[in-house]
């Protein structure tokens, strides 16, 4: 069911559902046993783990749809890949990255998404968004992955936190336009970071299976509800007014910030 809800919202908002996915795993990994040394390297791990396949359903669609935009995703991938695996090896996968550094950098990434959203939905809301496609541009591209790359592990989230509202709100893409490139670029991403989340080597002793940090029963289950939910996410945002998807997002990440904050 929670994979479900977090493929809905991944998919209708273009962020994977690694939203969904770190708010209830701390407190699900806690109660089969792991210890608050290796909470955040477990959490992220599963997260994106869950992700890759929830924002595989989608990009299949694209791909079917001919709405994915290959050069812009490769080229924001391969400028946050290697960062993003520099991030997990030094940072989070360390004993020091702790829950208080992973909340907070997690509250501070909504709020900044939030507002770039609003301000950009305030400047446009009484205009006709462009809906041709913006050609890519390598700096802005190269930039958003590296941004991308140090969020996606510290927050376990995918990077469509950073990807979406850069893009739309910075550079300019189409709000949909922004949405199908990350879901192309956190796949790829996700992809990579999971496979070195398989060689882990955590502390805690946990009596599910598990491979490295990732909880097989766990991420398997979060995957399988993800897949459907982000496919049905992708048909309802397909019908949605850019204007509307962009006060969607914000509002969701309202909503976050003041469970994060408030309802631990």
């Amino acid at each position: 069911m929670w994979g479900c809800l977090a493929g809905l919202m991944g998919g209708i908002l273009g962020i994977g559902g690694g939203l969904i996915f770190v708010l209830i795993l701390p407190n699900l990994l806690i109660g089969i046993g792991v210890k608050p040394i290796d909470l955040v390297a477990f959490t992220v791990s599963n997260s994106l783990f869950a992700t890759l396949f929830t924002t595989l359903s989608v990009n299949i669609k694209l791909w079917s749809n001919k709405y994915i935009f290959f050069r812009e995703v490769c080229l924001i991938s391969a400028s946050g890949i290697l960062v993003s695996l520099l991030v997990l090896k030094f940072m989070v996968n360390n004993h020091y990255y702790q829950k208080e550094v992973f909340d907070a950098v997690f509250v501070l990434m909504m709020l900044y998404t939030m507002v770039r959203l609003l301000i950009s939905w305030s400047k446009t809301r009484n205009k006709v968004e462009k809906t041709e496609i913006v050609h890519f541009k390598k700096l802005p591209l190269i930039l958003t992955g590296l941004a991308a790359g140090v969020v996606s592990p510290l927050s376990g989230m995918g990077g469509g936190v950073v990807i979406v509202p850069t893009l739309h709100s910075f550079f300019g893409f189409p709000i949909k336009q922004a949405n199908s490139i990350s879901m192309g670029v956190i796949c790829i991403t996700a992809f990579f970071s999971t496979c070195y989340n398989f060689f882990g080597k955590p502390v805690s002793i946990t009596s599910l299976p598990h491979v490295g940090f990732i909880i097989l029963p766990i991420a398997l289950s979060l995957s399988f509800g993800g897949m459907i939910g982000s496919y049905m996410g992708y048909k309802i945002s397909s019908r949605l007014k850019p204007g509307i998807l962009t006060l969607l997002f914000a509002g969701f990440l309202f909503v976050m910030i003041i469970k994060r904050v408030f309802f631990q």
